[in-house]
């Protein structure tokens, strides 16, 4: 008797282990079912929005939390229908033998978890549909499921042998759509020096022609290295076209036209010197400031006969054309300082003797001292924003609403502080082209701001 109940206590033991055990495996499977069907609802939410990568890549993780766990359930035979209708929509134009055979192999593991499952009729497809019956009957002949992926990803590339020297690489290759695949880069060397990376892009004549351009900097030596690699979306490489340790090696050939290596350099002090000459025209508005000159001519002060006058002035006057003309010097870290000068070439306003009295050397004259800070300072495309500040004035010429058709002059200075943005094409070793647009603000003398639209060449050595 006593025998027999210890017996059952040992039972009843075992029974609550198995109990304990059993109770957190069971939550387990549920956290996990319930994980695999909300990232399949949200991938065919993404797939019927067209997010066909972003849907593929949830049921990637779908099905890799399904195979991780040791739940077998007949619901997940859906999900891997779904990955199935994913594929193939994904792939079917740019890789048919990707889409499928993603699409069988997905179906086949399905009826490894529910042999009645079948294609939702909002997916259905008469390909897709072959695929099942395949499926089918594979199963019921093998009774198990294949791999999923067993396309290999396919770089397919004609090595470069000969580079025009100076002038950018263009390298092709043919990579067909794999979901193994989600980048393809360029390293490239010139000569012995360290790889860079550049990525490739379709190219527009075909979705699987990807291209990439090797700049001009890096085929100046007599050398190119370069090798291709396919990327995943955790950052390995999966599939290669040459490699590192042996790459593609490009013989230059040719001398280098236009822009050398000096010119293309970003160290300091190459080039050392810019002068720039600009002409231009600017534009400013004014608004019930006095103007001193009315009608056609501008009074004498001291002219009793002719008495000084005063006229508002509203809306834009013009500032007809200016010369601009600036040397600067460069400084470590993309950093030009200078000195500028600025002189207006033509007023509307007439220039007799009256005129010429009342405006001085300084109404039309200003100098000062320039910053420059370039966000882009490769060249040949620099961009620069600068600040510009000294002295000397402008002058603008207004119609008079108040005093008919008649033209009237306003003049502004002695200080100035102007804000500039400007871009700097260089066309050969020594020469290029300069854009600016500047905003200078006069004080103290009728304070007002103007903006100077100037282009011009600039010479630098």
């Amino acid at each position: 008797m006593g025998a027999h109940a210890n017996l059952l206590a040992k039972l009843k033991l075992i029974l609550i282990l198995m109990l304990l055990f059993v109770g957190p495996l069971s939550a387990q499977a549920q956290d996990v079912k319930s994980s695999v069907l909300s990232l399949s609802q949200s991938a065919m939410a993404d797939y019927d929005d067209f997010e066909l990568e972003a849907a593929d890549e949830k049921l990637m993780q779908a099905t890799q939390l399904i195979e991780s766990s040791t739940t077998s359930d007949p619901a997940f035979a859906n999900v891997y229908v779904a990955q199935a209708v994913v594929s193939h929509g994904r792939f079917k134009d740019t890789a048919p033998a990707i889409a499928e055979d993603r699409a069988f192999s997905a179906l086949l593991k399905a009826l490894s978890y529910n042999p009645d499952v079948d294609i939702p009729a909002d997916y259905r497809s008469g390909e897709l549909e072959n695929l099942l019956n395949k499926a089918r009957k594979v199963y019921a002949t093998s009774g198990s499921a294949v791999v999923l992926n067993t396309t290999k990803p396919v770089i397919d590339h004609t090595p470069l042998y000969e580079q025009q020297r100076c002038q950018a690489a263009e390298i092709r290759a043919r990579v067909p759509a794999h979901p193994n695949i989600y980048r393809v880069v360029v390293h490239y060397a010139p000569d012995t020096e360290q790889y860079k990376d550049i990525e490739m892009h379709p190219s527009g004549e075909s979705a699987d022609i990807l291209v990439a351009e090797v700049p001009g900097l890096a085929t100046q030596g007599n050398e190119l290295l370069y090798y291709i690699e396919g990327i995943n979306r955790s950052g390995e490489v999966v599939v290669t076209s040459a490699t590192a340790a042996d790459p593609n090696h490009v013989i230059m050939i040719g001398a280098c036209g236009g822009l050398s290596t000096s010119d293309l350099a970003t160290k300091y002090g190459e080039p050392l010197f810019q002068m720039t000459v600009g002409v231009g025209t600017g534009l400013m508005f004014a608004s019930e400031a006095e103007s001193y000159c009315t009608k056609n001519t501008c009074y004498r002060k001291n002219d009793i006969a002719q008495p000084f006058n005063t006229a508002g002035v509203n809306g834009p006057g013009i500032l007809p054309v200016h010369l601009k003309i600036s040397a600067m010097f460069n400084l470590p870290a993309h950093i030009q300082l200078g000195l500028q000068i600025r002189g207006q070439l033509a007023n509307t306003q007439n220039t007799s003797e009256i005129t010429k009295e009342y405006l001085g050397p300084w109404d039309a004259l200003s100098m000062g001292v320039e910053f420059r800070y370039f966000p882009l300072y490769k060249q040949p495309y620099r961009l620069y924003v600068g600040l510009a500040a000294g002295g000397g004035g402008a002058n603008a010429t207004f119609i008079l609403s108040n005093q008919g058709n008649y033209r009237d002059l306003y003049k502004f200075g002695y200080g100035y502080i102007a804000p500039e943005v400007g871009f700097l094409l260089t066309l050969h070793r020594y020469v290029g082209l300069a854009f600016e647009l500047a905003m200078p603000f006069h004080f103290p003398q009728n304070p007002n701001v103007h903006f100077d639209l100037s282009v011009g060449p600039f010479v630098q050595f």
